[in-house]
């Protein structure tokens, strides 16, 4: 048993967390959501970059966005 944090991205219900919270738990994941459960179906992961994208079935409007553009030097970055 495991657990980690990770953090909705868009309204299809992706969560985007560590690769390192998933690596050895890919079958039967489950995802606290608003004091839902939901299971979690593993889409991407890469064990280099530690990160992994998992789809739960839920739609949201609450979540957080991805940028896609380079930080400027001193800007703040969350």
């Amino acid at each position: 048993i495991s657990s980690g944090t990770g953090f909705l991205v868009n309204k299809k219900g992706d969560i985007l967390t560590n690769f390192h919270v998933v690596e050895n738990c890919e079958k039967n994941m489950k995802a606290r959501i608003s004091n839902d459960i939901y299971s979690l179906k593993l889409l991407a992961k890469d064990q280099n970059l530690d990160l992994a994208i998992l789809q739960a079935s839920v739609k949201n409007d609450s979540f957080i966005t991805v940028g896609s553009s380079v930080p400027k030097k001193l800007q703040r970055v969350i």
